[in-house]
């Protein structure tokens, strides 16, 4: 149960029913002596969770089973969800008498309200691009096909005077650059395996494990540790179950680790892991956030109440420990600058200067939000380089930086552990520019 519900708690409420062989009625002398109600409370405990048919609001019957003779009452089947959404619950009632029930187990219903999600498009700046595909041919297609763009060629005649020519320039020149290489590269096909940690190992104790339980089965199912046939297939189904823990184990181990170590991963990588996780909480009941006591659900609520809370994280407040001989020393450094620029000649950015920085890129790295990767301009040629000196060269004389450069894309990665998913205080945000 706690495989599972590591594996789908990211994905909004996990309801957890059935029959947990646990009584939770203090009557049951049984489970004094049995360990296994001591784990299964350490469970609900390290989870948050609650059995919903032991609160009072539950109507109905008391215990859930009824042995043969009729001489014991049990609560050993539980509906579980977690505490803090146990304002989902319209009502909860473990049925008495039920002429369709044949079974010494008592029905348990329960209404779970849920409100109504509408998909938001979520924003993916992966323009569906192999580039672990793209061959020489293809980048010698993409290369004339700017060269022959007339955005481009216009670009690159035209005069950059103002602040507005600045912006201009730089989201046509994305838009075109854009455009073309959705025409001439191959698009990518992502494969999604419902086990991504399963490996060969696995595969070889789940067909062995199997094979156990045929023979098992041949035998006419014996029971006790007298039969071979049980206790091998019991051991093998206990060495396949313990290898498939520390497989789910390592993967979600590994998986947060390679995001958390760097902000900056392999592209397709970085966006399958963070688009999977955002398409998951943001059309899932329970996805909720809790700002400072107000509760957002649904998606547009949760990213209007993260804007607020970056907004207000990151605007400057007055703070007794400020450091003002620090901001006088920061200041005048700034005015000494202004002041130099003011005197010397604005410097030209060379067509060269921006091609030995753009060779320096290294590939498969994640794009910002213009969706602009260093393949692009590595496989756009000279046409891109000679704009992107024009372009920077007019930064510097207008002392001006694009909006869109400006713009970042901030990544909230859960921190672990068994910290509240609901606290935005429990994430690390991770900004990925231009």
């Amino acid at each position: 149960m706690q495989n599972i519900l590591n594996l789908y708690s990211n994905r909004g409420i996990v309801v957890l029913m059935g029959d947990m062989n646990v009584n939770l009625l203090e009557s049951a002398e049984h489970q004094k002596i049995s360990g296994r109600k001591s784990y299964f409370l350490n469970f609900l405990h390290e989870n948050n969770l609650v059995s919903l048919n032991t609160l009072e609001d539950c109507k109905g019957a008391k215990s859930s089973f009824v042995s043969y003779d009729n001489s014991c009452e049990s609560l050993i089947d539980h509906i579980l969800l977690p505490c803090d959404k146990l304002y989902y619950v319209c009502d909860c009632e473990i049925i008495d008498n039920d002429c369709l029930n044949v079974s010494r187990h008592r029905p348990i219903f329960c209404g779970i309200r849920a409100p109504e999600y509408q998909q938001h498009p979520y924003y993916s700046n992966d323009l569906g691009i192999n580039w672990k595909k793209v061959t020489c041919d293809l980048a010698n297609e993409f290369k004339t096909c700017l060269n022959s763009n007339e955005v481009l060629q216009n670009i690159e005649h035209c005069d950059i005077n103002t602040k507005v020519d600045i912006d201009n320039v730089l989201s046509n020149m994305t838009n075109e650059v854009k455009s073309t290489a959705l025409q001439c590269f191959p698009e990518k096909q992502f494969k999604h395996f419902l086990k991504p940690y399963w490996s060969d190992q696995l595969n070889t104790l789940h067909k062995d494990m199997r094979q156990k339980r045929a023979d098992w089965l041949i035998c006419g199912r014996p029971r006790g540790i007298e039969s071979s046939a049980y206790n091998i297939y019991k051991n093998a189904k206990r060495l396949f179950r313990k290898k498939h823990r520390h497989a789910i184990d390592e993967y979600f181990r590994k998986k947060v680790d390679e995001i958390d170590k760097c902000a900056e991963v392999d592209s397709s990588l970085f966006w399958r892991l963070v688009n999977g996780r955002r398409k998951q909480s943001a059309s899932a009941p329970g996805a909720e956030m809790n700002f400072n006591g107000k509760l957002a659900s649904s998606p547009q609520e949760i990213t209007d109440e993260w804007a607020n809370y970056f907004k207000e994280l990151y605007t400057p407040t007055v703070s007794t420990k400020f450091d003002e001989e620090h901001k006088r020393d920061i200041s005048n450094r700034l005015h000494c600058i202004n002041d130099s620029l003011a005197i010397s000649e604005s410097p030209v950015i060379s067509a060269e200067e921006v091609q030995s920085a753009v060779r320096l890129g290294k590939k498969g790295k994640a794009a910002g939000e213009d969706g602009i990767s260093y393949e692009h301009m590595q496989y756009g040629g000279e046409i891109l380089f000679r704009i992107l000196a024009k372009l920077f060269t007019a930064m510097i004389k207008l002392s001006y930086a694009p909006i869109n450069m400006k713009k970042g894309i901030i990544i909230t990665l859960f921190k672990g552990g068994n910290k509240r998913k609901d606290d935005p205080e429990n994430y690390r945000a991770i900004t990925l520019s231009s």
